[in-house]
């Protein structure tokens, strides 16, 4: 659900200004409250010996690349803080060769390609001669990158290839440079088959079978519009089965020939967002397919191989101990191979990690570790200032005229133990006003609270957040919003 608010105004008059303390506790120290912490998720990357290793990385908008060494219980930045990460791709070799690839950049200060040979312990700047600025690039890793050396830098109208691994790239001329490559994939057996797919922004999904020499629409038959997204199973040797999503409406497709023809699926994601859909790295045992979209309150999930979906994730405040996404749209996914020894999978979203420890049923914050959001606001329960209320911003969207990361959307967090610990309260808040804060103009209400436990944040007619229009519209799951006297 999109929401606009004037939020740090709003806190401000709905709960009292945050002031200096009394003279009374002026000789006590103040320290440092933990959190509230997150960050916008661009990309993750999961290490295909997760199973021995426990590793994911997590790239942020803003904030650079985080990674969990411990299967997401805590997180630490492993490279400059200032990275606006676009893409990750890991080796499929990373066991060996401990090397992974991150895109990073933005159009008003230029897009960066950097590749790490150990882990993430230090980076190489590896960025191709860009014949002009690029759209965001994508990254593309061959499965057999040990002994093909294949790495695509997808720039849009620019596509970039290295066959030594990403020591040196050249961009590719021909097809490619009349087709804006919005993505791209292998297949699994690229080493035999020499299969590669390429979704083309506002036209098709191509296919080549001949390691991207000639490429061919790989069959409309069945499909209206362009494409947003797609995937390819890790068995497509046996099934040969693809899903792809279509840009304007979020129908889903599935293809079970390779792309030859394709046919409606039962699952409609939210349209306009950003779509992802990953397979299980399990698939021909367990079926299991996520997909979610950017505009969604929560993902989907299927255990037949696509045919049937169920919701995953959706916060229900009637049921609060299951979890779900609150804070933000969907933009990543990661699933750990299927094993008794671990189910986990992963969510990157504007607010945060999520983690599920049952292959995407049940959903639940893991962001220790992660930068600190930006607090905007910050208000205290007036009869209980343990309770407090955050008004965070994360970078979503970018200014037309300014160079750097720019934090106006967010997000509302809860504490109830003095800022010891948090957790999103709110979805997505669009561009969360700075212009009005407490230094300009705010003034303090005490609103009444029939029963504080229940959280019950209602306030009079004559509130000035009423008068002022600033009281929150909208729903907050466990909180209680509204006029006193009034049904809401």
């Amino acid at each position: 659900m999109k929401r606009t608010l004037l939020l740090t105004l709003s806190l401000s008059l709905l709960f009292g200004s945050i002031s200096s303390p009394s003279a009374g506790a002026q000789g006590e120290p103040w320290l440092p409250a933990p959190g509230p912490y997150g960050g916008s998720v661009a990309a993750l990357a999961l290490s295909p010996n997760y199973a021995v290793d426990h590793t994911v990385y997590a790239g942020l908008r803003s904030q650079g690349v985080y990674r969990t060494l411990n299967g997401g219980d805590s997180w630490h930045g492993i490279s400059p803080g200032d990275w606006v990460v676009v893409d990750l791709a890991i080796s499929p070799a990373f066991a060996a060769d401990q090397t992974l690839f991150a895109s990073t950049g933005m159009w008003t200060s230029g897009y960066n390609i950097y590749r790490s040979a150990d882990e993430g312990y230090s980076w190489e700047d590896v960025t191709p001669a860009w014949s002009g600025l690029p759209d965001p690039p994508r990254l593309a890793i061959s499965p057999d990158l040990t002994g093909d050396g294949t790495v695509y830098v997808l720039g849009g109208l620019q596509t970039y290839r290295s066959t030594d691994g990403g020591d040196s790239f050249a961009e590719l001329g021909g097809w490619f440079e009349a087709h804006d490559v919005a993505d791209l994939a292998f297949s699994p057996s690229y080493a035999s088959d020499q299969i590669l797919f390429a979704l083309v922004s506002n036209e098709d999904l191509f296919k080549s079978t001949d390691r991207g020499t000639s490429w061919a629409p790989s069959g409309p038959t069945g499909l209206t519009g362009g494409l947003s997204a797609f995937a390819v199973s890790p068995d497509y040797a046996n099934d040969e089965m693809l899903v792809a999503v279509a840009a304007d409406s979020g129908q889903l497709y599935t293809s079970a020939d390779g792309g030859a023809t394709w046919s409606p699926g039962s699952l409609t994601l939210g349209a306009a967002g950003q779509h992802t859909l990953l397979f299980s790295p399990t698939f021909a045992a367990d079926r299991v397919v996520l997909a979610a979209s950017s505009t969604d309150p929560g993902a989907y999930r299927s255990e037949d191989g696509g045919a049937t979906w169920s919701p995953v994730g959706w916060y229900d405040p009637e049921h609060a101990y299951r979890g779900g996404f609150i804070g933000g749209g969907v933009y990543a996914l990661a699933l750990a191979p299927n094993g008794a020894w671990d189910a986990r999978a992963f969510a990157g979203t504007s607010s945060g990690i999520y983690r599920s420890a049952d292959r995407g049923i049940h959903w639940s914050q893991h962001n220790d570790g992660l930068p600190r959001l930006m607090v905007r606001a910050l208000a205290a329960a007036p009869e209980n200032p343990s309770t407090l209320l955050a008004g965070t911003g994360f970078f979503e969207h970018l200014r037309f005229d300014t160079t750097t990361p720019v934090e106006s959307d967010g997000n509302l967090q809860l504490s109830t133990d003095g800022g010891r610990t948090w957790r999103d309260v709110s979805g997505r808040l669009e561009q969360v006003q700075q212009e009005l804060g407490f230094e300009q103009g705010s003034e303090s209400a005490d609103p009444a609270f029939n029963d504080f436990s229940a959280l019950d944040f209602r306030v009079s007619a004559n509130s000035p957040a009423v008068k002022m229009k600033c009281y929150p519209q909208g729903a907050i799951p466990g909180v209680q919003l509204g006029i006193l006297g009034q049904n809401r």
